[in-house]
């Protein structure tokens, strides 16, 4: 079942017009025309009973014995078709905060959702897709979804000590991998500089010796400890 627009009429005109007709059948009843003035009484009746009051952020659905014919969505005084039932709907913006959901990935992470997005990363698109899935269940029901958002978002409790631990070990993980890649392009520069400006000349032996001071220097987290050999490697 489709909405669509019931008839209507300006409601102040229609109590204009049933105030005439009631006074038409006060003049009918003084030049004694029962009949008249009985039928003018019916009608003054049918209009009156027909007008209704429709209030901002509401509208009036209009049902004939059951049987929905329109409805009504402009906010005045309106008339419409008698013998009507003229229940409001309303039409104002709610929101509606839903209690707090857990929302695991294939790998059981209560914080990505399969697909690729991530409720951190792609809210938007996360919110997005929601509005549309609650739209589409809501859409019988004559419930237009205009938004829905994200407010909360966090860890499950049972496994945010092992999440946190994941982020670190990730995290360090990361870090080394930036160290070790430019500690081997500190040690091949220092390498290019030496050959480049003939300061020394190194074998293969003493190249493996130098690269590993070097690497051993850099990539430590703690302060390196020279240790000054006054001796030959041979």
């Amino acid at each position: 079942m489709f909405e669509k627009q019931a008839w209507k009429m300006n409601g102040f005109l229609a109590l204009l017009l049933s105030l005439i007709t009631l006074f038409g059948a006060g003049y009918a009843f003084f030049q004694v025309q029962i009949l008249a003035g009985i039928l003018l009484i019916i009608v003054f009746v049918l209009m009156v009973s027909s007008i209704m009051v429709v209030q901002p952020n509401e509208a009036k659905a209009i049902t004939f014995f059951g049987s929905y014919i329109g409805s009504v969505r402009e906010s005045g005084l309106w008339m419409t078709i008698p013998f009507t039932s003229k229940p409001k709907v309303s039409l104002r913006v709610r929101n509606f905060n839903s209690k707090m959901l857990k929302v695991n990935d294939i790998d059981g992470n209560p914080i990505e959702i399969e697909g690729g997005y991530s409720l951190r990363g792609n809210a938007d698109q996360v919110a997005g897709e929601l509005a549309g899935e609650i739209q589409e269940r809501l859409k019988s029901a004559g419930v237009e979804v205009i938004e829905a958002r994200l407010t909360h978002l966090a860890y499950a409790t049972e496994i945010a000590s092992a999440m946190l631990q994941r982020q670190q070990a990730t995290a360090i993980i990361a870090a080394r991998q930036k160290i070790v890649e430019g500690a081997v392009g500190m040690v091949q520069m220092a390498l290019d500089k030496l050959e480049k400006e003939h300061i020394v000349e190194l074998d293969d032996e003493r190249k493996a010796v130098m690269i590993n001071n070097l690497m051993v220097a850099i990539v430590s987290d703690r302060a390196a400890s020279p240790v000054i050999n006054t001796g030959t490697l041979y």
